[in-house]
């Protein structure tokens, strides 16, 4: 819950997906000690029968979905498609992790080919914050095609990152 109590705490509605019940405790207990009122937790299982238009409405504006639910993120990225093709989501952070799926790189470069800079942006313990982080910060990916992501995406020394894909242009804006 931890980007869910950033997002909250910039006067955000914040919905949180979780299904693990030991995270949903932690995260409520999180919740009361900060007396934060502006998140929802639903405790779903996100698969391939998972459909945000049941929680969202399709026409809401969605500023930031964070995504790390081990290995269907593809399958989640499937029921957003439309949401994502209408610009309807300004930034999704995805958590990509080829030891779950080799099909990530198709999925990415579908994403950026609906208009989407991407950046990756590494694993929490890698983000040291200090005064001078800022968006300017960010590693853009330039990659062009499906092999070269593929190349890219199984080089993580971690085995894992988190990809930022924006529809604003970080490192100009």
């Amino acid at each position: 819950g931890y980007y869910s109590l950033l997002a909250s705490v910039y006067n955000n509605q914040v919905i949180s997906i979780d299904c693990n019940l030991k995270y949903i405790n932690l995260f409520k207990k999180s919740i009361l000690d900060n007396k934060i009122q502006n998140i929802n937790i639903l405790e779903k299982h996100v698969d391939n029968k998972f459909s945000l238009d049941t929680i969202i409405n399709i026409d809401t504006y969605i500023k930031l979905i964070k995504c790390d639910i081990e290995g269907y993120e593809i399958e989640f990225v499937e029921s957003i498609l439309e949401r994502l093709k209408q610009k309807k989501i300004e930034n999704l952070i995805l958590e990509i992790s080829p030891s779950f799926r080799d099909n990530y790189p198709e999925y990415v470069m579908k994403i950026k080919n609906l208009g989407y800079f991407i950046y990756d942006i590494g694993l929490s313990p890698q983000r040291k914050l200090n005064n001078s982080t800022t968006l300017k910060s960010l590693k853009m990916i330039n990659i062009e095609n499906i092999e070269n992501m593929k190349n890219y995406i199984n080089s993580f020394p971690e085995k894992q990152s988190n990809f930022l894909f924006s529809t604003i242009n970080y490192l100009i804006s």
